[in-house]
């Protein structure tokens, strides 16, 4: 049995590396995982240690689609911006100046760039690897293609008309500003459907909260004794506190957006036209997730 054992080992190992690599480098050991935290070794995107060695003019191994590769370990693909896909025309302040298109389709590499000298490959870069940056308001990234007026001239908290009716702007419900389709007013929450991140549809119009409160709370993932906290408080005042898409804290787990009446379950009512649209009173919200 020992002298199998030393035969099974290197046979073993040999199928590991093959799954590992054909999963992705999101699936390395944990000590090669760590060597590459930051992406600081090629490896980490391009699947090889030398993406130039065969003077190839596509720097990724095997065909790979440099979106897939962020992706890997960056689980966006449905809770950010949409990629992989041909951006809309008509907006009279999208300029998408110095923002790549990939074959005329957005792609992750469209607003990062993880090179800051493209010419020697530097890795590093600005904050969150946006290009052009750093920037002192998030927003003027987005606002390189989309207009700001477009959205700032439109208020879409303001969702119902005088009679009751959904708002329509253009013709379209108003509620087509946030979701890819008009939700059930009293559907599941869970199953609605979102243009983008919810930070990123807030963004479009309100600032990101400045200081050490943003980054405490914003896309956070809460550790169990707050998600314990949230879930309690949900049960004891009967409102819904919900999370991102991947568990994460976001602007409408505190801030309700809808107006009063356009969804009909009373849990996710609360804070409907509420000063600050805060779900609960600024005074005890706090409360909803920690000890006071």
């Amino acid at each position: 049995m020992g002298n199998t054992r030393w035969i099974l080992t290197p046979v073993i190992a040999g199928l590991l590396l093959v799954i590992l690599s054909a999963c992705g480098t999101s699936r390395l050991a944990k000590a090669d995982r760590t060597s590459i935290k930051g992406h600081t070794a090629c490896v980490t995107c391009h699947r090889t240690t030398d993406p130039t060695a065969d003077g190839s003019s596509q720097p990724f191994a095997g065909g790979i689609e440099p979106s897939s590769a962020c992706l890997d370990c960056h689980h966006y693909d449905v809770n950010h911006h949409p990629v992989n896909m041909t951006p809309r025309q008509g907006s009279t302040a999208a300029t998408q100046s110095g923002l790549p298109l990939f074959d005329g389709q957005i792609r992750c590499l469209t607003c990062h760039q993880a090179h800051t000298d493209a010419e020697h490959n530097t890795l590093g870069g600005t904050p969150k690897l946006l290009r052009g940056g750093p920037y002192p308001d998030q927003r003027a990234m987005c606002f390189q293609c989309h207009g700001q007026d477009d959205y700032t001239k439109i208020d879409p908290h303001k969702m119902l008309t005088a009679a009751g009716s959904v708002r329509e702007i253009d013709g379209k419900p108003v509620c087509l500003l946030c979701h890819t389709k008009k939700p059930d007013p009293a559907g599941d929450p869970d199953l609605v459907e979102f243009k983008a991140d919810v930070a990123f549809l807030c963004w479009r119009c309100h600032t990101p909260m400045a200081g050490s409160f943003l980054n405490n709370h914003f896309h956070v993932k809460p550790k169990k004794p707050t998600k314990t906290a949230l879930a309690d408080t949900e049960n004891r005042l009967g409102i819904v506190l919900p999370l991102a898409r991947d568990g994460m804290l976001t602007c409408s787990t505190c801030h309700n957006p809808h107006q009063t009446g356009v969804l009909t379950r009373t849990a996710v009512q609360a804070g409907a036209d509420a000063p600050k649209r805060l779900r609960i009173a600024a005074a005890s919200i706090c409360g909803a997730c920690h000890a006071m």
